[in-house]
This record gives structure tokens, C-alpha cells and sequence, in this order.
């Protein structure tokens, strides 16, 4: 099957293999990514370590891990915090 994916940045990639769930996570924890970082430093910065699970959490209460084999791709479906994100370009890797 195929899902889009939000501002995603290597759209035309190929995986050599399928990708699987080899997480979930309830109330997931975030931590931006270096390009997220880079690309706007104001909104991201702050998060660097980690945001904690909660109500502003982009991953929302839940969170699948995708990875092929045993490498995580960094794609993730999730849900979402606020819902007039919900099918538009808002980050970088989530499966919408």
C-alpha cells in the first residue's frame, strides 16, 4: 500500500525491503530532527533533547516506529495534537 507522507524531503526513495512496525509507544516522547533544527531553529531549537508526552507532543497519544529490517527509517505514523494538521504539510516524516 501506499501513504503520503508530510514534507517529506526523500519522497522518490526506495526501500530495499518492506517496512514493518517494530514499535509502539503510548504517549511517545519527540525529539526533532537536525534538519527540523536547522530549517527553523525558533520553533525546534528548544526541543532538542526531547519533547515529553502531552497535549502539545506532535506524535499525539500514540506512535508507530517504522523500520526496514533493524534500521529505523524515522517515519512514523501517528496521531496528532491538533487536528487542523491533519492531511497537510506540517513535518518532516509523518505518515498521514
Amino acid at each position: 500500500m501506499r501513504y503520503g507522507v508530510a514534507d517529506c524531503p526523500w519522497r522518490s526513495v526506495r526501500y530495499p525491503a518492506p517496512i514493518s512496525i517494530k514499535r509502539k509507544a503510548k504517549w511517545p516522547t519527540w525529539t526533532p530532527t537536525q534538519n527540523m533544527i536547522r530549517r527553523d531553529p525558533e520553533l525546534y531549537e528548544q526541543h532538542a533533547k526531547r519533547m515529553d508526552a502531552g497535549p502539545q507532543n506532535p506524535l499525539g497519544s500514540r506512535a508507530l516506529y517504522l523500520f526496514v529490517g533493524n534500521r529505523n527509517t524515522y517515519l512514523r505514523i501517528h496521531g496528532l495534537a491538533d487536528p487542523q494538521f491533519r492531511s497537510g504539510r506540517a513535518s518532516s516524516g509523518c505518515v498521514r
